[in-house]
């Protein structure tokens, strides 16, 4: 039987293949070792690429940060979109949740995000230039928690300040996460976490 020959790709499908895999290439590294500890060379040689990849695709080396940041926010969205939530109760909205967030929070993708943040603060135009992003960000969390939580109280002042207690929490456990990455699940903390969100939820004033 004759077998179809491969259809050759088009140099628009080898460039954004190529780009893709620079940028998970500097996702890799960033969460791994840092901004510092991530220069161009090594995260070229980590995507089989030559030097000049990086500036040819993003432009300069800022870019590239922003292009991961710019990612991580798509991821973002994709994941608060897709939410479904299918528990009746009040503890498997608040675990459904929960649960949903730890899973970004805890991505190599979000601990490159967390690098890069902590990387620019004197850099005063980058770090302005990630504040819109971040404001996204939260706004993607606001629906997440919105969408799990609406049918169980209908005061969003009270799902925003529990969803600030759970991301304050999260991005804790993310920051440990940099120096501790062979810790275990942080289970313990986790399941404490749940069971005071619900009580904070279950004795909102009227």
């Amino acid at each position: 039987m004759k077998t179809e020959p491969k259809k050759r790709r088009t140099q628009e499908e080898r460039s954004a293949e190529m780009e893709r895999k620079l940028l998970e290439s500097a996702i890799a590294c960033i969460a791994e070792y840092g901004v510092t500890g991530s220069p161009n060379t090594k995260i070229a040689k980590r995507a089989n690429a030559t030097g000049g990849a990086i500036q040819h695709h993003f432009g300069n080396r800022e870019g590239l940060l922003l292009r991961v940041v710019d990612d991580f926010g798509e991821h973002l969205e994709r994941e608060s979109g897709s939410l479904a939530v299918t528990g009746g109760t009040l503890e498997e909205r608040v675990g459904q949740a929960c649960d949903a967030t730890w899973r970004i929070v805890s991505s190599r993708h979000y601990l490159a995000v967390l690098q890069i943040l902590l990387a620019v603060q004197d850099d005063s135009v980058l770090r302005s230039d990630l504040s819109d992003r971040l404001q996204a960000f939260e706004q993607s969390l606001d629906r997440l928690w919105t969408a799990a939580l609406a049918e169980v109280t209908t005061k969003t002042e009270r799902i925003a300040a529990v969803r600030h207690i759970a991301m304050g929490t999260y991005r804790g456990l993310a920051v440990r996460m940099l120096f501790r990455p062979n810790h275990a699940k942080w289970s313990l903390e986790l399941d404490l976490l749940k069971e005071m969100l619900v009580n904070a939820l279950r004795s909102q004033p009227e």
